[in-house]
């Protein structure tokens, strides 16, 4: 394994935390922004306690819009970040997101030996009001959101870009080298980490295939693209664009697939309420079980319920 180690490097890794740690105090007060960290193969913020207790405050959205949506349209917000770290690994240079709910960020990466590692997201913005709010009246109607409390909600999260953006892109790739210092620092300490996670591979086949089988044993848990292509030791848009080919549907509508099927289980064979179906599927909500079940079936979970048994 051939590192490029800067000085640095030979920092301990405590010192190289705290190093990480003011950086990131330093750019919310200097920016009045939210950071946001995403771990891209799975390595520091799973396996490594004490460095994931430095970025795991980061590892997320917190401001009031986000937390609303988590909690009323969880999948919304799922879906942008996968469609960002997606972008990322094809693209590996900063771009300028915009998600569906109209929230804006910058997006960095961290990369380590030319290979996507991590990234960090820094926001809110909101640079077109007018184009923000068609977006998030459309996410209303769909997800049968209150628009008035979204609306409020979403322009108390946004704040102004009134500061020099090339400052902000210097503060954020020296942030980004830092953490892939930091990266590399962890994998030095175990050498057979960077094969195991970034080099070795199975045959295509068995990619897809574990992908499967790890969606049938965790279809219950949040699940992202981007865990499962974790878990599967593989980029996110390899797994996406092979899995397609071989099942012939997307990674995603195969979570709702596998869900789907257990929630007509429960119904067929339980007398559990649809609330405590759809957190046991993965669903989460009823709302969301019961709107899902419909289109795919033509019928609420309680209209196919009384059908079943009734034979």
């Amino acid at each position: 394994m051939n590192f490029t180690y800067q000085k640095t490097l030979n920092q301990n890794t405590k010192s190289l935390t705290q190093l990480i740690e003011q950086k990131i105090a330093y750019m919310i007060e200097k920016f009045d922004c939210e950071i946001s960290f995403r771990d891209c193969i799975g390595f520091i913020v799973n396996t490594h306690l004490d460095t994931n207790q430095i970025l795991k405050p980061y590892n997320g959205h917190f401001n009031p819009f986000c937390s609303y949506l988590k909690k009323n349209a969880w999948h919304c917000c799922r879906k942008p970040m996968d469609h960002f770290a997606a972008r990322m690994q094809e693209l590996k240079k900063p771009v300028y997101c915009s998600c569906p709910m109209g929230m804006e960020q910058f997006c960095f990466p961290i990369l380590l030996s030319g290979k996507l590692v991590g990234m960090i997201m820094i926001g809110m913005y909101c640079r077109d009001r007018e184009a923000a709010l068609d977006k998030l009246k459309k996410l209303c109607t769909e997800e049968e959101l209150d628009f008035l409390t979204c609306e409020k909600l979403l322009f108390e999260s946004v704040s102004q870009i009134d500061f020099d953006i090339s400052e902000l892109e210097t503060e954020a790739e020296l942030l980004c080298s830092l953490i892939s210092l930091l990266y590399a620092n962890e994998l030095q300490n175990v050498p057979e980490a960077y094969g195991h996670f970034m080099l070795n591979r199975k045959n295509d086949a068995s990619i897809f295939e574990q992908a499967a089988d790890y969606i049938k044993k965790n279809y219950k848990t949040d699940l992202s693209l981007t865990d499962i292509a974790n878990a599967c030791f593989c980029n996110p848009n390899y797994l996406s664009t092979g899995f397609i080919k071989r099942y012939g549907v997307s990674v995603v509508e195969y979570v709702k697939e596998i869900r789907l099927k257990k929630a007509m289980e429960f119904l067929s064979m339980t007398n559990m309420s649809v609330r405590d179906i759809a957190i046991e599927t993965g669903f989460n909500y009823s709302s969301y079980l019961s709107k899902k079940f419909k289109k795919k079936t033509g019928y609420t979970p309680l209209q196919y319920r009384k059908m079943v048994k009734t034979g």
